[in-house]
């Protein structure tokens, strides 16, 4: 008994301990390279689109401008601007910075086209005020972008390495905040938002979401099971348990390499509720054993415990495992990597209830039980009562079931697969304040790419950059939705204009060879690789619902048919790679869902060796998944990457307890009729069932206070789909088993 007592104490120790090895090598990024699929078209393409012109992913600062200060007052702003601009350029992490001190004005001087940033740091003080104003609102390419068009506003974007994580990200974002400090704009930011700042919000929000609910969770799980058994051995047992399992999976994160994204950061919360659900079952049947004087001697009774549940149990564990495998079939690699890791962590958590519980119970499990707590008794006794409801009255219990069914079926029909990263927040969180302060002076802070390529080598002709430059002005003018585009024509026209005083384009391509060789500016490389080979517009977009981004993509692919058919073109951006991964997360929930009610079939049929048996069993696990779909449609939750997770989650847990259920009842079935055997089974279980019921919906409705939206919802469909299991295991499935074994004994 010493040896397994030190065997069991040295896996609970390597459970706890496994993560400490590796936390440091835990690599926290929720950025869009975590979430595409690497050998997806989309994403190769992002990836060497950002290779090549650098990344999308900007922090975008929006300051007062003050026009109406005195001149003095007016330059001496300016040069602080501009010092702030060459100390953000020097920020660990930053590839470029984007200002008007940085962005290429292009002017004739001497018969000859010259060069400079819009406003030249060491020309401040030589220019006049009116000068300056004027370079800067004649700048089409800085014109709501780096200056708002009444001159109030002014920008100055970082443009992050390509290779930042998350984490780090976060840090180059707490750097220039601090340097905003620094030189006292703290009054004078109005907005910081763009791509990374959203990056940033999500993690910061999901990660101390963690560092929050998991003690809240964790806290109330074991409180309930102190109101539930009411031992201060079984509570430590669980506790070192559960907290055993959900450290492991941490630990497994960082052993793997796996990065760290807002769908990870519900793993330790899952664990703890499917901890608890095991542990709960195998509490109440020592319990209800206890009662009986053949299993008095603790030892003798773990013996019988463990014998009860093993079959139980297995099937338990095997069919949730199934229902999170599934997820394991999403192209999206957080989805994948959630599916996987709580998978393994299932089959951890049947080895501890089976192999580890029953020797810990020995030595710090009770004697004799001490009565469940008046809350639980109340509880337990109104399940007694619903499921003789359905015991009596089984046809009009089925019809209610049905009746409830048919009318809410048309609201899952109402159910938008939809993602916008600015709707995991609350309206009135700071990053949705803060985007639309900007988009109103500014444009979008959406972004859809098209780089063109041409393999005749006519890609600047004077013929196709006029045809490119129309396309591009068609749709800035055709969709509301486009704020402004950028291009390598802007910087060709602005060089013709400087030169012949004319507006349009040049049509002749050998002075666009002579322009592109004099040019001598940094801000072309961003648009135009060094062979000329690639043509890159940039479309900023002021809307952020995927599907409002999908329109517009396949508007501009209709559009570009009209473009000459010598011409390729591949679309690229945050904007088009997040329209392609809501079509894998259409795919892959799609797969999810089949499979795993197929899998779980098919083991419930391995389970029972009976298709009667089967069907019954299985009815009640389709219905929490058909009431959290009409939640979804009628409260207008979007299928999103947080709910996508839910169904297949829904399914593995809500099977856990019908099976317990299930199993009870065929072994009463051997001596009694339908109806006797299932209150008696609903007498010997159904308290375990709406004990883990309580418990488990308690912790997931904490995730419900959750200031991230796919958090919250996560918690609520998932409780409720929980709810309504309970429900249809304790009332829904007497009834379907006094219809169906009526005749049977």
């Amino acid at each position: 008994m010493k040896k397994l007592i030190l065997i069991h104490g040295l896996i609970i120790l390597f459970l706890n301990a496994f993560p400490v090895f590796f936390l440091d090598k835990v690599e926290f990024d929720n950025s869009i390279r975590s979430y595409a699929p690497k050998e997806s078209t989309h994403f190769k393409d992002y990836k060497k689109y950002r290779e090549l012109f650098g990344s999308d992913q900007v922090l975008v600062g929006m300051f007062r401008f003050e026009t109406k200060l005195k001149h003095e007052d007016l330059k001496k702003r300016l040069s602080r601007f501009a010092q702030f601009s060459v100390e953000a350029r020097k920020l660990k992490g930053v590839s470029r910075v984007f200002s008007l001190f940085d962005q290429d004005y292009i002017e004739q001087r001497d018969e000859t086209i010259f060069i400079a940033p819009i406003v030249p740091i060491e020309k401040i003080n030589s220019y006049s005020v009116e000068q300056i104003l004027e370079r800067m609102s004649s700048s089409d390419t800085a014109r709501d972008l780096l200056v708002s068009t009444d001159l109030s506003e002014i920008s100055i974007a970082i443009e992050p390495e390509t290779h930042l994580n998350t984490y780090e990200k976060r840090e180059l974002y707490l750097d220039f905040q601090e340097l905003v400090k620094k030189y006292d704009f703290g009054s004078d930011l109005h907005a910081l938002v763009g791509p990374m700042a959203v990056d940033v919000h999500s993690f910061e929000t999901s990660f101390f979401d963690l560092l929050k609910f998991v003690p809240f969770t964790l806290g109330a799980g074991y409180l309930l099971m102190w109101f539930s058994f009411s031992s201060l051995g079984v509570l430590v047992v669980a506790m070192s348990l559960i907290a055993g399992v959900s450290s492991f999976s941490m630990g497994l994160f960082a052993l793997f390499g796996l990065p760290f994204t807002i769908i990870s950061s519900i793993v330790p919360t899952l664990l703890m509720s499917l901890s608890i659900a095991f542990f709960i079952h195998y509490f109440n049947m020592d319990r209800y054993l206890s009662r009986d004087k053949l299993y008095q001697d603790k030892k003798l009774r773990q013996k019988a415990v463990v014998s009860y549940l093993r079959i139980p149990c297995f099937f338990t564990a095997i069919t949730t495992v199934a229902g999170l495998l599934t997820l394991a079939l999403n192209e999206i690699p957080p989805i994948r990597i959630f599916g996987i890791i709580t998978a393994l962590c299932t089959f951890i958590i049947l080895g501890l209830t089976l192999y580890t519980l029953p020797v810990l119970m020995q030595l710090f499990g009770p004697n004799q039980w001490k009565e469940e707590s008046k809350i639980f008794k109340t509880f337990g006794e109104l399940i007694d009562s619903i499921a003789k409801h359905a015991i009596d009255h089984p046809k009009k219990t089925v019809a209610i079931w049905a009746l409830l069914l048919v009318i809410g079926i048309p609201f899952i029909f109402n159910i938008k697969v939809e993602s916008n990263l600015l709707r995991f927040f609350k309206e009135d969180h700071i990053i949705n304040k803060q985007t639309e302060l900007y988009q109103n002076k500014f444009s979008g802070t959406a972004v859809v790419e098209m780089i063109f390529h041409s393999e005749e080598g006519e890609l600047l002709t004077g013929e196709t950059l006029s045809e490119l430059y129309r396309f591009e002005n068609d749709i800035v003018q055709m969709y509301e939705e486009v704020d402004k585009s950028l291009s390598p024509a802007h910087f060709i026209r602005d060089m013709h204009k400087a030169f012949t005083g004319k507006k349009e384009l040049p049509l002749n391509s050998s002075l666009i060879d002579q322009y592109l060789f004099i040019y001598d500016g940094n801000d072309l490389t961003r648009f135009l690789d060094e062979d000329h080979a690639q043509y890159r517009i940039i479309f900023n977009v002021n809307k952020h619902n995927v599907s409002e981004l999908e329109q517009l993509i396949e508007a501009m692919k209709k559009r570009a048919l009209k473009i000459s058919p010598k011409l390729r073109y591949d679309f690229s951006g945050q904007g088009y790679v997040f329209v392609k991964q809501n079509d894998l997360l259409v795919i892959g929930q799609t797969k999810s869902l089949w499979v795993s009610a197929l899998v779980i079939f098919l083991l419930l049929l391995i389970q029972w060796r009976n298709l009667k048996d089967t069907v019954v069993s299985f009815v009640p696990n389709v219905l929490p998944l058909c009431f959290i779909f009409i939640t979804m449609g009628v409260f207008g939750i979007w299928l999103d990457m947080g709910t996508a997770m839910i169904a297949s989650v829904a399914i593995g847990i809500a099977v856990d307890d019908t099976i317990h259920i299930f199993s009870t009842f065929k072994n009463y079935l051997k001596k009694y009729d339908s109806a006797k055997a299932m209150k008696l089974t609903i007498q010997k279980t159904g308290r375990a069932v709406g004990a883990t019921t309580i418990i488990l919906c308690a912790q997931f409705l904490i995730l419900s206070f959750s200031s991230f939206v796919p958090t919250k919802n996560f918690g609520l469909l998932t409780s409720l789909g929980l709810l309504v299991a309970l429900f249809a295991d304790v009332h829904l499935l007497p009834a379907m088993v006094v219809l169906t074994y009526k005749d049977s004994k």
